[in-house]
């Protein structure tokens, strides 16, 4: 599991993969290094399986490729917004989070998928629409402070 702090102090770091209509998408070819005396810890997962390093901050959702503050890896190559996602099941034995889409007041869609601004080098974005987003936590404390947090920003 991952062990680290967002470098810019933000609440936790969690490791994720998400899934469009039940198949995996990889997210990208981050390095990884062991862990250990202040150094980035071993994620859980190869991200060419989708396993990715997830920060919160106020109503963002960031994703990048490392933990390492200073890396270029670290800068979030995708967002998404908080307050349009729901935590819909905790497993505290898998520290595992799963969340899913949330209708906004005046959505039509009843079904509301999460959606991620995938952020390209040019300064572009793309969006992609996904049906569900597991989390891992370092531990079941920040299992908790990400549940806690993703349900007080809808508030």
């Amino acid at each position: 599991h991952a062990q680290a702090r967002a470098a810019d102090g933000t609440l936790g770091e969690l490791t994720g993969s998400y899934y469009t209509a039940g198949a995996s998408a990889g997210a990208s070819d981050g390095t990884q290094t062991v862990g250990g005396g202040g150094g980035s810890p071993l994620a859980p997962g190869p991200a060419s399986e989708g396993f990715v390093w997830a920060s919160i901050c106020c109503v963002f959702l960031l994703f990048a490729i490392s933990p390492t503050a200073g890396s270029a890896a670290a800068a979030p190559h995708a967002v998404a917004d908080a307050r349009r996602i729901r935590v819909t099941n905790t497993d505290p034995r898998t520290l595992q989070l799963t969340l899913e889409g949330f209708p906004m007041q005046g959505d039509l869609d009843l079904q509301p998928k999460i959606v991620l601004a995938l952020l390209l080098p040019d300064g572009r974005w793309r969006e992609l629409s996904i049906d569900r987003l597991d989390l891992r936590a370092p531990s079941l404390e920040e299992l908790n402070r990400w549940q806690t947090h993703i349900e007080r920003t809808r508030s």
